[in-house]
């Protein structure tokens, strides 16, 4: 505790920089954007990823903080879980302790604390956790029940909890025996792999962003290639992760012991950062290797490497062989009881989680963009507009008075960016500061709606001539106008049945010659009132 205290304190002025509009890289966006709704889905993958801005939400704390103590709160926990884990595989109390001080120097943790807002704060804990029910020996229903709800929870952290299942499986099998084994990792594998499905496929299901399909024996040799040539910018995070007194400890009987259990989760663990830094969702391999998330990815190989490490330390501390130490004594019957019933309880919230707590309100897809100014705007106002239409309230677009640049306005005027606007209206339109003017043949607005009311449609377009313009609400027809150059407020109905509730498309469609002449200078919309 003293050595995380220490690490916050050193971090305490740079993290003072942070608020809700400003924030390190990415990543740190979309998850302040899943705390403030977070039932609502952001962007894929990082929206699955719902418990820790779930957990901040709920701890009413502004958002910054929140995540920030609860950060803090998981590598408290991980702490006395990694000195536990390493007292399995260790005789030696004071090396257990000396590595679990250095685990809050490592670079895993100093990533931490670069960027608090991440998932594996809360995921190393729940590896730990799950690693340690695969060890007990408390009879077949407590370690099942610790180790289903650490994954079902797990799977609502981060997706490469199903990732690791193999490792665990085997793990389990070659501990236990295969029925055994089986018996203790199977409900919790099925928890794990059903709250995946239900996150991806009930709550916010998406497209494929194109084919996968497995890679040839070439692309995975210029993906090593490649990974081989970036060496310089990894090979001191895998160094002060303990990887070449892993490596000694593999050569000692200790060690092959520990590697037979858990080489394949080390093995997949090891194979993580690297792999997610080949292939960040397209084409595989891409033609560049990212070695940014490597030092904070290895944080999940870090209780292997460490046991593994300990190993050969103990040797060379000692001169002989050490063996771990003894399992311990019988488990009080009230603390095993206690352990139980959180356990049960914690699996069946997390696999209700995504049929009760979370909204299946249908979000645009975002994905391509990593823009996290764009994407925390996009989700904040298009619920704030959504919220505004369903009670009755005009929703006022006015593109034309939008006016939003990165880097010359402060992020805290977001509310000023264009983010309902799509396809059509150029490169990057939520940061135009001209006139808004389709460039394509067809151009889409995004209309939020939480209510599939009937809605009244007002809007001013004009071109230098008059150009026919066809509009449609999700496909559906809704008219044709035309639009010249006297300024012309029109009205359209849109009927509840073309809506559905999320982001709806309302696209605007010309003849290709007359696309660069229409511009949008205001759109309204507001429930239609049965009355008139």
């Amino acid at each position: 505790m003293a050595c995380l205290a220490a690490r916050d304190l050193a971090n305490e002025r740079r993290v003072r920089r942070f608020d809700r509009y400003h924030l390190p890289g990415f990543d740190p966006y979309v998850y302040v954007a899943m705390a403030e709704d977070p039932a609502f889905f952001t962007v894929a993958p990082w929206g699955y990823r719902v418990l820790s801005p779930l957990l901040v939400n709920a701890s009413g704390a502004e958002v910054v903080r929140g995540f920030r103590g609860l950060s803090l709160l998981g590598l408290g926990l991980s702490g006395p879980l990694l000195f536990l884990f390493l007292r399995r595989h260790s005789s030696s109390e004071p090396l257990c302790l000396l590595a679990t001080g250095l685990f809050f120097f490592s670079p895993p943790v100093d990533e931490i604390f670069r960027s608090f807002f991440l998932a594996e704060p809360l995921g190393l804990p729940l590896l730990l956790i799950a690693l340690l029910a695969l060890e007990a020996d408390d009879g077949p229903v407590v370690p099942a029940l610790a180790f289903a709800a650490a994954l079902a929870l797990g799977a609502l952290t981060k997706e490469v909890f199903v990732v690791y299942l193999p490792g665990l499986v085997i793990a389990a099998g070659v501990r236990l025996g295969f029925r055994r084994g089986l018996l203790r990792t199977g409900p919790g594998a099925l928890a794990a792999l059903f709250v995946h499905w239900s996150l991806r496929q009930v709550w916010a299901p998406y497209p494929p962003v194109g084919e996968i399909a497995l890679p040839s024996l070439g692309q995975l040799m210029a993906a090593t290639v490649r990974i081989l040539a970036a060496a310089g910018d990894w090979w001191a995070p895998l160094f002060a992760c303990g990887f070449p007194l892993a490596v000694v400890g593999l050569f000692l009987p200790e060690g092959r012991r520990l590697v037979s259990r858990q080489g394949a989760l080390l093995a997949l663990a090891l194979a993580l950062p690297f792999g997610a830094g080949v292939y960040t969702g397209g084409r595989f391999p891409a033609d560049h290797f990212y070695t940014d998330d490597v030092p904070r990815l290895l944080i999940y190989a870090v209780p292997s490497l460490f046991a593994l490490g300990l190993v050969a330390l103990g040797r060379l501390v000692s001169g002989s062989p050490r063996h771990p130490s003894a399992a311990p004594g019988p488990t009080p019957r009230a603390f095993t009881a206690a352990v139980a019933a959180a356990s049960a309880v914690a699996l069946l919230l997390a696999v209700a989680l995504p049929f009760t707590a979370l909204d299946r309100y249908r979000r645009a897809d975002l994905r391509g963009r990593t823009d996290g100014r764009f994407v925390l705007a996009f989700c904040r106002d298009s619920l704030a507009f959504a919220r505004r239409l369903a009670a009755g309230r005009l929703v006022v677009y006015d593109p034309a008075g939008r006016r939003f640049q990165a880097g010359k306005i402060d992020a805290r005027y977001l509310e000023r960016m264009r983010w309902f606007l799509r396809e059509g209206w150029g490169e990057r339109p939520e940061y135009g500061m001209e006139e808004v003017v389709m460039q394509a043949g067809s151009a889409t607005v995004v209309v939020p709606v939480l209510e599939a009311h009937d809605l009244t449609l007002a809007f001013d377009l004009r071109a230098p001539r008059p150009v026919g313009v066809r509009i449609a609400m999700n496909g559906v027809s809704l008219g044709r106008v035309t639009a010249g150059p006297a300024p012309l407020r029109l009205r359209l109905g849109v009927t509840g049945k073309s809506l559905f509730r999320g982001d709806n498309r309302l696209t605007f469609e010309v003849s290709a010659g007359s696309a660069r002449e229409v511009s949008l200078w205001l759109l309204n919309l507001r429930r239609a009132d049965p009355a008139r």
